[in-house]
């Protein structure tokens, strides 16, 4: 249960970067 906190930023964060490589790749 305490890993959650942690894990869940870290995943928004994952996402955001693969966001911004794709943005950079079009």
């Amino acid at each position: 249960m305490a890993s959650t906190p942690i894990f869940l930023p870290s995943l928004e964060n994952f996402e955001l970067s693969l966001n911004k490589v794709l943005y950079f790749l079009r």
